[in-house]
């Protein structure tokens, strides 16, 4: 285990300076097992309670910010730490929250309420790890495993089945297989969640680095959560087609979003709309989705000529997006495939070779504006239209980008003699 950040050892101190046991819990401990060094979220748990906690860290910056739950935010020397009661909830009739909350004084019965063993670890300088579910044996095989009886688990909180996913595909980990049964016999429950941690749990797990292979394995799961997308709209096939695209892609949120819906989606983008409408992704994300699944039969030619349209077009960042989703749904290995593999393999070469040149590609990057037009005699209009025949030029290759031949182009187009 790394050390610790000393806002950390000092919550710890100052709990057990006022007579309480804390430890450190849930993603940190398993984060500090993998090595990883950016942690940014610190939870400790205590047999402190609410008010008792708030007397610990007198004189602290606190914000009671876990409800019922009892959980006390505080800011130790600029880092943020979650401090929360040891508890235990029963009786989840919503299948998301538990009806009763009680505090106990036990760390055991804390760690046993938790998700996953990987998640369900504790951990203080002095005792090391803390391990009563055989948390650190999965982390070691790559497991997300329930704690206790998956079935129970899942009914308990339905988001727990996208939550298993997400950690999959963040940490290409497996889902253990009582554990994936138990999320496909409970996959219903995904109807029943807020849409904002659908969107959110499903971006997360869009964007992990096994997300190719966690869609393909787990897509009856997902439709659950987007029945949208489910049979007849994209079957199993679509669904492992999707999934081989993801494994292709960089891990954008909008590029992701769109190989999710690009083989159900349709060109019209309408199932698409509706289905980001009502996630509420935010605005740019969803406009930048639809754009790209306009480019579906968007023709990309690997050549000099055409890659500058297209990235005048689109803009350079989505011309890039749509030669690689093009490319990452290229299916099979005949001549055809690999001849248009190929090809735009090159475009994206040629486009990154464009785009490192510094090429004009816009109103804004010509060498003229309409000051110098309106000095050579144009008005209103007829700047824009002398403007937009400048652009086209230098795309075109029929004139540099160069002031000088600019003026030179415009009063031959317009027919200024001087």
């Amino acid at each position: 285990m790394g050390n610790l950040p000393p806002q950390v050892n000092q919550a710890l101190a100052l709990l057990e300076g006022a007579g309480f046991e804390a430890f450190l819990v849930g993603g940190a401990v398993r984060d500090l097992l993998r090595g990883v060094r950016d942690i940014e979220d610190w939870d400790v748990a205590t047999n402190a309670r609410p008010e008792q906690i708030r007397a610990a860290f007198a004189g602290w910056p606190l914000a009671d910010t876990g409800g019922r739950h009892g959980t006390v935010t505080v800011g130790l020397d600029g880092q943020r730490l979650e401090i929360t009661p040891y508890r235990v909830e029963a009786g989840y009739s919503d299948h998301r929250h538990p009806d009763t909350v009680r505090f106990v004084p036990s760390l055991r019965e804390d760690l046993a309420r938790r998700d996953f063993t990987v998640n369900a670890l504790a951990y203080h300088p002095r005792t090391g790890v803390i391990d009563l579910v055989g948390g650190q044996r999965d982390l070691a095989r790559g497991l997300i495993r329930c704690v206790g009886e998956p079935e129970a688990r899942f009914r308990e909180d339905g988001l727990r089945i996208l939550r298993a996913l997400r950690f999959a595909a963040t940490l290409s980990f497996r889902i253990e297989g009582a554990t994936a049964r138990g999320m496909e016999r409970n996959r219903v429950l995904l109807a029943e969640l807020a849409v904002e941690r659908v969107r959110d749990e499903l971006t997360g797990l869009l964007c992990g680095p096994a997300a190719g292979p966690v869609v393909a394995r787990f897509w009856r799961v997902l439709a659950g959560a987007l029945p949208e997308l489910a049979p007849p709209i994209l079957g199993g096939r679509g669904w492992r087609r999707v999934g081989t695209a993801l494994a292709a892609l960089p891990p954008q949120p909008a590029l992701r979003w769109a190989a999710l819906l690009w083989e159900g989606g349709g060109p019209s983008g309408v199932l698409a709309e509706g289905l980001l409408a009502r996630l509420c992704l935010d605005r740019r994300t969803r406009a930048g989705v639809l754009r790209l699944l306009q480019g579906r039969e968007v023709p990309v030619q690997a050549g000099r000529k055409p890659l500058r349209r297209l990235a005048s077009q689109w803009g350079a960042e989505a011309a890039g997006q749509l030669i690689a989703l093009q490319g990452a749904f290229i299916q099979g290995s005949g001549p055809w495939a690999r001849r248009r593999r190929a090809e735009l393999q090159r475009a994206g070469a040629l486009l990154e070779g464009l785009l490192g040149a510094e090429d004009c590609l816009s109103l804004r990057e010509l060498a003229v504006n309409g000051h110098d037009l309106t000095a050579l005699g144009l008005q209103g209009r007829a700047v824009g239209r002398a403007l937009q025949a400048c652009l086209e030029a230098v795309l075109e290759e029929q004139v540099a980008n160069d002031r000088t031949e600019l003026l030179a182009f415009v009063r031959s187009w317009r027919g200024i003699d001087r």
